[in-house]
């Protein structure tokens, strides 16, 4: 059983005095269940806290580290949850985090049946969410998982097509603040990224795309979002996408948002499907995912029953 540090300890005594001690109360019992190997039988005789108590003081400890929180949840959402059903939410950002006059995000959230490693794999599988209308291309990587991404999307005619260039880390400092309670992977547009997208283009590393069919591409002005994974215990995840788009031209902001709230609950239900099998066929001979803490994955025995 994990014993917590100094750090731990005071925040204990603090939320004995703060209004939010019991939620803060409930994500120590998160992590203790996230580490005991007691079957759960045996922890259920030990607490008595439901699914919506759990995520509700999950998102307390998320918000109380990021400086990007996420919507709380009203009981209604949350019994929603329980039910094993997807809640989005559409929300609106403070002016002062808008970037661009962008104003706002979209938030899903499931519990999924599974340990958290095994969603973690389904959700960053590079082999899974391909497009035949998407041209990627891997740019760079370090050993802890950052990389740089450029992206390209081919849209009908008369819709103009679309180019952007993300930047993906591994967020370490709320998994080593969380003590790995949180495992999360962000991505935000790269800085300079249009001259970037035009020299990889020009350099031939984006195969068939051409220079002369960048040119008539939109550079998006706002591509900006997360996966968020929080161990509830070691057989159920709580997952959470989030992201704040703008594909520029014409189309208005609010549509973007619309569209993205519709393909919440598809994007969710997907995940959670291929989280069964993912961790299966992962391979890091072929692809490395590196996991919340920064630390590259390993591939399961064959023989596993796990």
């Amino acid at each position: 059983m994990r014993v917590f540090d100094k750090k731990w300890n005071s925040r204990v005594q603090w939320a004995r005095r703060s209004p939010r001690r019991f939620a803060l109360v409930l994500f120590f019992a998160v992590l203790l269940l996230a580490v005991d190997p007691a079957p759960r039988s045996a922890r259920a005789q030990q607490t008595s806290y439901n699914d919506g108590e759990l995520v509700a003081a999950a998102l307390e400890v998320y918000n109380d580290f990021s400086s990007t929180p996420l919507p709380y949840l009203d009981s209604k959402q949350l019994q929603k949850l329980s039910r094993h059903q997807n809640v989005r939410v559409r929300k609106t950002l403070p002016s002062g985090r808008s970037e661009k006059g962008h104003r706002e995000e979209v938030v899903g959230y499931r519990i999924v049946e599974q340990p958290r490693d095994r969603v973690w794999l389904a959700a960053l599988d590079p082999e899974f969410q391909g497009s035949d209308l998407l041209t990627e291309l891997r740019l760079e990587q370090n050993n802890r998982g950052s990389s740089l991404w450029f992206q390209h999307i081919a849209l009908p005619w008369p819709i103009a097509d679309r180019y952007w260039v993300i930047r993906l880390a591994k967020d370490l400092e709320i998994n080593r603040s969380t003590q790995d309670f949180v495992w999360q992977h962000g991505w935000k547009l790269a800085e300079g990224g249009e001259q970037i997208a035009r020299d990889a283009v020009a350099s031939g590393r984006a195969g068939k795309l051409t220079t002369q069919k960048l040119e008539g591409a939109v550079y998006v002005p706002l591509n900006r979002g997360a996966w968020i994974l929080f161990s509830l215990d070691t057989t159920r995840t709580l997952l959470v996408y989030r992201v704040s788009a703008d594909v520029g031209g014409s189309i208005p902001e609010s549509w973007i948002a619309t569209f993205a709230m519709a393909q919440l609950d598809g994007l969710l239900d997907k995940v959670t499907e291929h989280a069964k099998e993912a961790w299966k066929s992962y391979d890091p001979k072929r692809y490395v995912i590196y996991d919340g803490a920064g630390h590259a994955m390993e591939a399961r025995q064959k023989n596993s029953t796990e």
